[in-house]
Order: C-alpha cells, then sequence, then structure tokens
C-alpha cells in the first residue's frame, strides 16, 4: 500500500482542503474589501480635482479667456494618474484641442480615447455659474486605475503569503496531533489486520475514547478470526484431499472416455437444430468421412447419398424440423424416419461409395426437451462386402455339397454318357444360336428354334432323369427365353440373342461344374473340359495381339522411365489412328472369352473381361480422362485378365511340354537370325523377305506349342506391312526380336544344359560349332539346339563371328560374353525344377524375381536372361502367353514329375466295347463269311452292348418324389414287366420322352389327395411304368396313371384358339384325333407355366424324339378313371 492510499494522507488531505478553501474565501473577501475602499477614495479624490477644475474654469468660461482654462486643463494633465481631462460646452463639444507653452516649454494636450481601456475611471463635473445658477459645461477627467490595481495586487500577494503561512503552521499541528493520537492507532489496528497471526503487533485497548474500544474489540475479533481460519484450515485440508480425489477419478474417467470414443471404430458427434455437426466428434469421424466435419451440414455428410428429391429425404428434414425443443413421446413418434443404413458418398472421386450403419440418441435439456442428437455412425461396409462373400462362400460350399451328393448317387458311366451328350448338345446349340444370330444380323428368315428348344428339353429332361438337378434349373431359364422368342413374347433381334448365347455359356459352365467336382473328389476325369480351354487360350492369345496393337511403339515404352511410360500410356493408346478398328475387334473377342469363362466356371476372369468392355468407351473417346480413372478402368482390369488367364492355364493341359522336333527348331532359329540380320544390316530393303521368314516362323511356332514367338512373329508382320517407314517401326522390329532372341537364349540354354555334360561345355564355348577339334568332342554334344542351329547359318552363308556379333547386338550385350547366354557354366536342372514347381503352384511377380535372382548367383548370365524375359514393364505385351511359354519351357527341361497320368481302373463296358470294335474290324476281313451271315453276327453282338431298359427307369423314383411333395400330392410309382434292352443313344432318347410322360402325369393327371378323396378315390395316386416283349418286333412301355384322365374336348377347344383347327375341323374330329392334338407345338391346358409344364412345347418334342428312334406313341384316357400312353420301340 501506498502513501497515497493511506488513512494519513486522506485525513490531513481533507483537513488541509478544508482550511485552504475557508482561508481562500476569507482572503477573497479581505482583498474586495480593500479594493472597494481604494475605488472609493480615487472616486472622492476624482471628484474633488474635477470640482476644483469646475470652480476655476467659470471666470475663464465667462470672460472668454480660453487661455486661461487651457493652461488650466493642461496642468491637470501633467500628473501622472491624470490620463486626459477635457471642458465640454453646453453643447457637449469640447473646447480644448491644443496645446501650449507651459513653464517655457510645448506642453501637447491628451487625447480621449475612443474606447475607453478598462484601466481608466471616467469623473465628471458640471461647471455652474454660482451668480446665474447656470450650466457652463462639463469638466471630464480620466484617472488611471494602474495605482489602485498595483496597491491591490501587493495586498492579494500579502494576504496569499500569509495564508500559506497560517495553513502551513495549521496542518503541521493537525498532521502531529492527528498522527501521535489517531492515525498510528489507527495505522497499528490495519497492520494486525493484515496479519492476524502476528501476535506482537501493538494494539491500544486501555484508551477510554472511541479507537481503545474499537481496539478491544478487534482483539476479540482476531481471536475469532484465528478461530474460525483454523476450522476453516482444517476444513480446506479435508476439502482439497477430497477434490484431488474426485478429480483424480475424474480425469481417469475422462481418459476412458476420451479413449473409448478415441479407439472405438465409430464416428460420435452431435448434430444442432440446424442440421450442423457440433464438437466434439470422435477420432474415427474423420476416416470414415476423409476429413474434419465439425461445422458442416449433415446433408452435405452423412446423408449426401439421399436424393434430395425422394420421399426419404423429405421424411428426415421433416424429423429435424419437429423432434428440437420437443418432448419424449415427439421423438419415439418420429425417430423412425431416421434411416439405419446409409450410403455415403466420399468427396473423393477414387474412393468407393461406403454404407454407413447410424444409431440415433437424443440428448435433452434441464428442461427434458431435445436439445441435440448424438449420431453413432459405422462403417459397415467392409462388413457387408465381407458378408456377402460369406453368403457367396456358403452358397458355393452348399452348391458343391449338393453337386457331390448327386454325383456320388450315380455312376460313372451314366456320368459319363449324360456329359457327352449334353456337351454335344450343348455345342450344336450354340452353334444353331450364332446361325440364328448372323440371319437376324443379314436380316434373312430365321430358322431352328425348335431344335434349340428339343436340344435344351433334353438336356433338362436328362438331367432330371441322372439326378444333374443345377443342370435341371439353369437350363430350365434358359429354355423359357427359347419359348418367349416361339411365342414372340420376346423380341428375336441381336441383343437378345447375344444374351442368349451367354445364357448357354452358363449351362456349359453348370455342366463342367459337376465336371470339375467330379474330378477333384471321385477322380472322374471327362472330355470337354480341354477343348474349352484351348478355346480360350487361343481367344487370349488373339486378345494380347489386338492389345498390343492399341500401341503403335513398343519400343517407346522400353525407353522411356517407368513413371513417365505410366502417365502417357493413354495417349499412347488415344494417338493411334488406327485404335476404333482394335476397339472393336477387343470388343468380339473380349465377349467371348467372358463367354468361354462362364462355360468353365472362371467367374473371376468372366467379370474382369466385363469391367474392361465398360473401358472401351473411354478409348473410342478423344478427350482423355484421369490417371486414376484411367488405371482403375483400363488397366487394373487388363492385368488382372493376363493374370487370371494365366493362373488358368497353369491348372490346364494347356500347360504341356513344348516339342523337341530338331527340324523345327532349326527353323525356328535360323529364320529368327535371319530377320535379325535382315532388321540389322537390310533394314527396309527386303519386306518380301521379312514377311516370308516372320511368316514361316509362326506357322512353325504354332504347330510346336510355341505361341509367344507365333505373337511376336505376328506383330513383325503388322509393323512390316506399315507402308511408312519411320525409325519408331525399326526399333519396334529390334525390340521383337530382342524379345525373341531372349526367349530361345533360354531354350538353347536348358537344352545344352540337359544334353552336355559340364566339362564338354567349355569345349563347347571354345569351338560351338564343332568344325575343329570334333574328335575331342562328344558326338551327342552335336545334337544340342545350339550347335544345329549354328551349322545351318554358317551352310547358309553366314560366318561365326558374323552370327555372334549381330546377337550380341540384338541381345545387348558384348560379343566375347555371347555363348555364355546360351551355355551355363554349371547345371542348373536343379533350379529350374525348383522354379517350375513354385511358380504353378502360386505364380506371383515377387516369387519370379525370388527364384531368378537364385539363379543369377550361380550361373549369371542365364540368370540375366530369365530376368530380361520376365522383367516387362510394358502391360500391351503378351505377357500372358510369354509366362505360360516359360513354364512350358521349364516343364520340358525340369525334373518335373506332374506328367504322370494315374490310369484308372477300366471297366468292364470299356474292355467289352473295345474287343466288340476289335471283332467287327476282324469280320470286315474275313472274305469267305456270306455277308448276310457277317451283318447277322454284327447285330447280334451289338445287342451284347445293349443298356436295360426298365432297370434304367428306377431313376424315376427319386423324381416322382420330388414332384409329388413339390405339388402336394401322394404318389405311388410302380415298375413292372419284362426288361428290355436298348441301344444307348436311344435308351437317352426314349428317357427324354419318358420323363416328360411321368411329369405330366404328376402335374396334369394325379389329383390332390382332397380332389381324391371328393371323387372317392385312394388318396395316394399312382404312376406305373410296364415293360412288355410280347411282340417280338417291339419293345411296348406303357405309363399309366389312376388321375383324372385327359378331356378331348377341352383339347380340342384348345386348339381352336390356338388356330391349330378350325371349328368346322373341330366337330367332325374323332376322339383320338382331338387327343392327337396334344402332340402340337404351342398347346397346353394349363394356365400357369411352372417348371414342370404349361408351355405347350413339350409334347410335341416327345413325339419327335419317338419318331427319332423309330416308335409311335398312342394314348388312351378315361374322364375321371386316368391314362395310358403305350409305346412302341421297333426292336
Amino acid at each position: 500500500m501506498t502513501i497515497f492510499q493511506g488513512i494519513k494522507f486522506k485525513v490531513i488531505s481533507a483537513i488541509a482542503i478544508i482550511l485552504t478553501v475557508f482561508f481562500s474565501g476569507l482572503t477573497a473577501y479581505i482583498i474586495n474589501d480593500q479594493r472597494v475602499k481604494l475605488m472609493g477614495a480615487l472616486k472622492e479624490r476624482g471628484s474633488d480635482v474635477a470640482n476644483l477644475v469646475s470652480k476655476n474654469a467659470v471666470q475663464p468660461i465667462k470672460d472668454f479667456d480660453d487661455a486661461i482654462l487651457q493652461e488650466a486643463i493642461l496642468r491637470v494633465e501633467q500628473k501622472s494618474e491624470i490620463a486626459y481631462a477635457q471642458v465640454f460646452n453646453t453643447d457637449n463639444e469640447p473646447t480644448i484641442e491644443e496645446g501650449m507653452m507651459l513653464d517655457g516649454k510645448e506642453t501637447p494636450k491628451k487625447k480621449k480615447p475612443k474606447v475607453l481601456p478598462e484601466n481608466i475611471l471616467v469623473i465628471k463635473a458640471k461647471i455652474i455659474d454660482p451668480d446665474a445658477d447656470e450650466n457652463l459645461g462639463t469638466v471630464e477627467i480620466g484617472f488611471f486605475l494602474d495605482a489602485v490595481i498595483k496597491e491591490i495586487n501587493k495586498q492579494i500577494k500579502i494576504f496569499i503569503f500569509g495564508l500559506i503561512g497560517l495553513l502551513t503552521i495549521v496542518i503541521l499541528i493537525m498532521y502531529f496531533y492527528l498522527t501521535f493520537f489517531i492515525i498510528t492507532p489507527v495505522v497499528l489496528l490495519a497492520k494486525a489486520a493484515e496479519n492476524l497471526d502476528d501476535e506482537s503487533a501493538v494494539i491500544d485497548t486501555e484508551r477510554k475514547d472511541e479507537l481503545g474500544s474499537l481496539g478491544r474489540k478487534f482483539v476479540e475479533m482476531r481471536d475469532a478470526v484465528r478461530k474460525r481460519v483454523d476450522d476453516l484450515k482444517t476444513m480446506n485440508a479435508r476439502i482439497e484431499n477430497q477434490v484431488r480425489e474426485r478429480t483424480s477419478e475424474l480425469n481417469l474417467e475422462r481418459n476412458n472416455i476420451a479413449n473409448l470414443l478415441n479407439n472405438m471404430r465409430q464416428a460420435v458427434f452431435t448434430v444442432s437444430a440446424q442440421g450442423e455437426i457440433m464438437g466434439p466428434v470422435s477420432s474415427f469421424t474423420e476416416d470414415i468421412f476423409g476429413s474434419n466435419i465439425i461445422g458442416t451440414s449433415i446433408y452435405e455428410t452423412i446423408y449426401n447419398g439421399i436424393d434430395q428429391n425422394s420421399e426419404l429425404y423429405s421424411s428426415i428434414k421433416s424429423v429435424m424440423t419437429c423432434v428440437y425443443q420437443a418432448d419424449d413421446l415427439q421423438w419415439d413418434i418420429m425417430k423412425d424416419y431416421l434411416p439405419k443404413r446409409l450410403t455415403y458418398i466420399p468427396k473423393n472421386q477414387n474412393q468407393e461409395n461406403k454404407i454407413i450403419k447410424t444409431a440415433y440418441n437424443p440428448l435433452w435439456d434441464q428442461d427434458e426437451m431435445l436439445e441435440k442428437i448424438m449420431f453413432v455412425a459405422e462403417d459397415i461396409t467392409e462388413i457387408e462386402k465381407l458378408e456377402k462373400e460369406m453368403a457367396q462362400q456358403k452358397e458355393a460350399a452348399s452348391k458343391n455339397m449338393q453337386m457331390l451328393q448327386e454325383l456320388a448317387s450315380i455312376k460313372k458311366e451314366d456320368l459319363k454318357d449324360f456329359f457327352s451328350s449334353a456337351g454335344h448338345m450343348i455345342e450344336e446349340t450354340q452353334s444353331i444360336t450364332k446361325i440364328i444370330r448372323d440371319s437376324i444380323i443379314n436380316k434373312k428368315e430365321v430358322e431352328g428354334l425348335d431344335v434349340l428348344f428339343r436340344h435344351l428339353h433334353t438336356i433338362k429332361g436328362n438331367s432330371r432323369v441322372f439326378g444333374v438337378s443345377l443342370v435341371s434349373t439353369i437350363v430350365h431359364e434358359v429354355e423359357s427365353k427359347v419359348t418367349n422368342f416361339i411365342n414372340k413374347s420376346l423380341e428375336l433381334n441381336e441383343e437378345n440373342i447375344t444374351d442368349f448365347i451367354q445364357d448357354l455359356y452358363l449351362v456349359q459352365g453348370q455342366i463342367n461344374e459337376y465336371k470339375k467336382v467330379a474330378k477333384e473328389v471321385f477322380n472322374f476325369t471327362f472330355g470337354g473340359m480341354s477343348e474349352h480351354h484351348s478355346i480360350l487360350f487361343n481367344l487370349v492369345k488373339e486378345f494380347e495381339l489386338r492389345v498390343s496393337y492399341l500401341i503403335e511403339s513398343h519400343s517407346t515404352i522400353n525407353k522411356t522411365r517407368v513413371k513417365e511410360a505410366e502417365r502417357k500410356l493413354q495417349s499412347w493408346v488415344k494417338g493411334n489412328s488406327k485404335r476404333n478398328n482394335h476397339i472393336k475387334d477387343l470388343k468380339r473377342i473380349s465377349h467371348s472369352i467372358k463367354g468361354i469363362s462362364s462355360c468353365i466356371d472362371e467367374r473371376e476372369l468372366s467379370k474382369e473381361v466385363h469391367k474392361l468392355e465398360s473401358a472401351f468407351d473411354i478409348i473410342f473417346s478423344t478427350e482423355e480422362v484421369n490417371k486414376e480413372d484411367w488405371d482403375k478402368k483400363f488397366i487394373e482390369p487388363l492385368k488382372n485378365i493376363k493374370e487370371l488367364s494365366r493362373d488358368t492355364f497353369i491348372k490346364t493341359e494347356i500347360l504341356k511340354e513344348i516339342s523337341e522336333n530338331k527340324e523345327s527348331w532349326v527353323k525356328i532359329l535360323s529364320n529368327c537370325f535371319n530377320l535379325t540380320y535382315l532388321s540389322l544390316h537390310q533394314e527396309g530393303q527386303n519386306k518380301d523377305k521379312i514377311r516370308n521368314y516372320a511368316y514361316q516362323t509362326k506357322n512353325i511356332s504354332d504347330h510346336n506349342g510355341l505361341e509367344y514367338i507365333s505373337l511376336i512373329m505376328e506383330r513383325i508382320l503388322y509393323l512390316n506391312e506399315k507402308n511408312e517407314e519411320e525409325e519408331e517401326e525399326k526399333d519396334d522390329i529390334k525390340l521383337c526380336l530382342k524379345e525373341v532372341w531372349s526367349f530361345l537364349s533360354i531354350v538353347i540354354a536348358l537344352d545344352v544344359n540337359r544334353n552336355t555334360k559340364i566339362e564338354e561345355r567349355k569345349l563347347l564355348k571354345i569351338n560351338p560349332t564343332g568344325e575343329q577339334g570334333l574328335s575331342e568332342i562328344t558326338k551327342g554334344i552335336y545334337k544340342t539346339k545350339l550347335q544345329l542351329f549354328l551349322k545351318e547359318c554358317i551352310e547358309n552363308g553366314h560366318t561365326l563371328n558374323e552370327i555372334m556379333k549381330d546377337l550380341s547386338t540384338i541381345l545387348e550385350t558384348k560379343e566375347e560374353y555371347i555363348f555364355d547366354h546360351f551355355i551355363p557354366e554349371i547345371n542348373i536342372t536343379p533350379d529350374i525344377t525348383k522354379m517350375y514347381k513354385g511358380l504353378i503352384k502360386k505364380f506371383h511377380e515377387g516369387g519370379v524375381l525370388n527364384y531368378v535372382a537364385d539363379i543369377i548367383k550361380i550361373c549369371p548370365f542365364v540368370g540375366k536372361s530369365l530376368e530380361a524375359v520376365f522383367n516387362s514393364k510394358d502391360i500391351f505385351w503378351f505377357t500372358c502367353i510369354k509366362e505360360i511359354n516359360l513354364l512350358k519351357v521349364f516343364k520340358t527341361y525340369s525334373e518335373s514329375d506332374d506328367s504322370f497320368v494315374e490310369d484308372s481302373k477300366p471297366q468292364v463296358l470299356e474292355v467289352l466295347y473295345s474287343n466288340f470294335e476289335d471283332f467287327k474290324a476282324s469280320l470286315k476281313e474275313e472274305e469267305n463269311i456270306d455277308p448276310s451271315v457277317i451283318e447277322a453276327l454284327k447285330s447280334k453282338c451289338e445287342k451284347l452292348l445293349e443298356l436295360p431298359v426298365k432297370y434304367s427307369f428306377n431313376k424315376f423314383r427319386p423324381v416322382v418324389k420330388e414332384v409329388a411333395e413339390s405339388l402336394n400330392k401322394k404318389i405311388k410309382f410302380k415298375l413292372k414287366g419284362d426288361q428290355g434292352s436298348l441301344n444307348k443313344d436311344k435308351l437317352y432318347l426314349l428317357q427324354d420322352s419318358m420323363m416328360h410322360l411321368v411329369r405330366n402325369s404328376l402335374d396334369h393327371g394325379i389329383e390332390t389327395p382332397e380332389v381324391r378323396s371328393a371323387r372317392g378315390k385312394s388318396e395316394i395316386g399312382t404312376v406305373e411304368i410296364e415293360c412288355s416283349l410280347k411282340n417280338p418286333k417291339y419293345l411296348r412301355i406303357i405309363i399309366r396313371d389312376d388321375g383324372g384322365g385327359i378331356d378331348a374336348d377341352k383339347i380340342c377347344q384348345k386348339g381352336v384358339q390356338k388356330g391349330l383347327i378350325d371349328k368346322v375341323q373341330a366337330e367332325k374330329m374323332s376322339k383320338k384325333e382331338k387327343l392327337e392334338l396334344i402332340f402340337a407345338s404351342t398347346l397346353s391346358t394349363k394356365e400357369e407355366v411352372s417348371e414342370l409344364s404349361g408351355r405347350g412345347v413339350g409334347m410335341d418334342v416327345v413325339k419327335k424324339n419317338l419318331e427319332e428312334i423309330g416308335s409311335k406313341i398312342e394314348i388312351q384316357t378315361e374322364l375321371g378313371r386316368g391314362t395310358e400312353f403305350i409305346i412302341d420301340i421297333a426292336i
């Protein structure tokens, strides 16, 4: 506390101010009084002077003696206190204007100022003639007040100094008195109050005045305060301990909540009534939405995937408008309108949309009104993907289990027959469909729909007979399309028929799925798969060739850095003037790849091809898209197609050993060198020779399973046909030759590695042609591809040095090292074997690099050749075919044992059939036997190969049971009569027809248990098949049921409605003729179409199939009693 804040200063200051004010007022009064007195004295003196002058002026005025009057005035003016003096006549005009000589000196007259200043006092006196009592004028004298003022100022100074002295004395007296008697005790009390704990502070409690009483009260208060302070300290210590404990608990809870909030994989935030997201938010919020969303609108974030014109969007707006500042009842009513599952669209267009699961929690204010809504959002995109994948896996597993169960109940011979006939019919169906498509394109009349239906119907029937239900189901769906084509409810155009071809591939794919499972689980091997793989391989080969055409110069890609090349790929493709033609070819090939992929159950490959097809429009367009879209929509699917195709072929018969035909290899190697020689020394001058060498090499390569070399030759032919000879074309041909020789160097090295010993290779490097020192070289060495090639080239006029120089140039290696690429230093067979086995298990870039690195360590030059072949940065090159061909080479020269084929145990029927064919062939060679006898023997022997008929109908039992259950009917199946036999082809057509008739009996003939009971029948219906051989020329088969029978009149009415007959014809028809109408196509009495019946195109197939096997069918029926179908088959 400063001195100016103390009580002493305040008290003394107050007293000083009071005294100053008092004495100042007193001084002002005295000074004013003195002034008044001085002014009075001045006026009195002035009046005396004026009166004296006026008296003395009477006589001169009367005498008109102006000189005396003038002298009197001038002498008055000589006094210092006189400012001026004048005599005015009665007209108030001055009479004295000029000065005069006084006492020998010129004395000027003092003028009256026009404006009188404040320091002049004017005194006037009238001039009265006492004798006549007449006014003669006026005397006016101006007196200076300076003297009076000076005197007043003097007195003021005296009073001020006196006042100050007096005040000082009084203040000092008051100061010492107050300090000692009043202020000091108060100050001591104040100090004691500042530190109540200081008991040494002196407090005067003995005084009898108010300060003494205050001191005593203060002591009492201090003691009370000390006690209270002690109590407060104790309480405060206790509170501080409690606060510390509680703070620690709160911090722990806060940290736990913060950790929970930030570690939970959910976005947690609150939303205001305006729809604005408020803090705090959980840290995972940014992971979901990609940025800080505090302050943003929910309609721009979590709800941005909802169409603003939708009903849902309006509902959300309504909820957000109504629930805030409303009670819990309003919330309960409206909360269900908020969506629980949302689609969020990220700002980054390269990111996929996210599926958000959202929960809503109301937050209430103190009045229990809704203040905010807490959103808890969870990204369930991956979960849903996983659930979808799991569902697909579960479905696939269930499907596989179903196929296993079905396959386990079928004999291998039956499966083989089914797959063979189904495959044949599907292929024929595909061929017919493609002919139909060509007819549509060329606007010709479409034929063959009835054959399509018959084939599909037969496949469906057989699949039912053999219990291959998945095939039956998918064929039924495809069959529906044919029905719609026939009924014209589905337009028969190019687009629909193309989709139908894809559906046929799906049918084939389902059949092949059964084949796959049969092979993997039961080791059953069936034909057909390898043909499809071959087709796919050729399609992929053509696909890679067409893709390579999109880039005009592959050498440019190889010269450019990887990152830069990746950025320029799109511009290079779109800079190709012929890209649209190439894309049209790619569309055609891709469509076929997609179909055949579905056919062999390679769905991932089909899916990637579909992705690529959607990107073709990007290439058609001249505008470039951003690199992310280009990579995602074109480059990634292209890469995946190549990898998936490769992985598919690795597991098939495509991966077989290459040809070891020496003549072919010598031709390939010598032709490739001739192309190299022309490219390096006679470029552009021998296009015909280049064409001939390339075409010849392509054909030889195709015949010997070297598709990679074939593709490169195709590329050379393409480049060679260009009219313009630019440097890029020349570089591209050289690049093709480098790729060829890199591949061939590996083949040559592995061939040398297999056919020579290590010590012999040193001689081979010294004398590779064997022209000198042949006696020192093992004869077998001369059989290596390398030496045969060199020998051929030398015989054609090339020198060894020339060959070495050109090969080293094209392979970009030193001439002295060229044979190191062809002749391994050590045996590398174990490493090649290891590489081959590893890659066929899992082919990936990392594995390739590791295997190559191992070979580089032991055989650097061959390892570098491998590295050059595998390390391709050109996605538009023939990557898939190259890798397959490399694996074929590795398989040829490795110690692999996967070529071993386990011989399955031959079946008796297979041996019998083989022996029978031999027997028939031997009969033809016999010239002495009567031909009629031979034919009879052949006929009898062929009977040995026939299959039992009645026994084969046992396959209908599970079908009857399944259909009966699906129709909620009770049906008993009976089989009786003679066995009988037919050849395999006839029996399959019969079984298809029988299946249709049985199903018709189940669906149309047998009534439901309720109807049968109402008609007085047993609830259990009967379907019976009877086989009879009573007539030696015929096998009779009767299918009978005890159902409701066939209404011939109703059949006739349907025939009229369908336009098959007119009313006149109908009236003339017999019952038998009316019943025959059910064999007409498009006729059905059933109102609804199902998988069982109702299409109206089934019975005509039955009749045609039966006619094809030389049989006839007859119907006998009675309403309410049942129906019989009687089939007589010529035997």
